[in-house]
């Protein structure tokens, strides 16, 4: 479904990524899903030139390049989102799994725990798999 996603609308950033997570996942599909997180960063940072101030595209990008492992690309973004004190949990799970990806696990708890704040369910967020290592503290909150 992601593929065709894609193929319908190839240059939506969103599409990609949720291929490239599909990928991820998918055993032996790294290369594939390296190429689709990298489109997306891609096209999200074209999007990024045209709606600066989008932060859904900010934290699009924080997330895509922690899964490239561009850290510090990561960490930067994720620190200036950040200051700008966004209210969407969305945002605050893409800094969670780049926290995940390329932080320290207080900034991953962090992140969660904003998430978790502002809405974001947390009987799902429990069962996520890219968070299972801090299940309890998330059962707790």
């Amino acid at each position: 479904m992601y593929q065709q996603a894609v193929n319908l609308s190839p240059n939506n950033y969103i599409f990609r990524g949720n291929l490239a997570d599909a990928l991820k996942y998918a055993g032996d599909q790294q290369v594939m899903s390296v190429q689709q997180y990298e489109a997306a960063l891609n096209l999200a940072r074209q999007n990024e030139t045209i709606n600066s101030s989008d932060q859904t595209i900010k934290s699009s990008i924080a997330r895509y390049n922690s899964e490239l492992d561009n850290c510090q690309e990561a960490n930067k973004k994720s620190e200036q989102l950040v200051l700008e004190r966004p209210d969407d949990p969305y945002i605050y799970y893409d800094l969670a799994v780049a926290a995940n990806n390329c932080s320290s696990d207080s900034d991953v708890l962090l992140y969660l725990k904003k998430t978790l704040t502002l809405g974001y369910p947390n009987k799902l967020l429990s069962k996520d798999h890219q968070f299972k290592k801090f299940k309890q503290q998330i059962l707790q909150w």
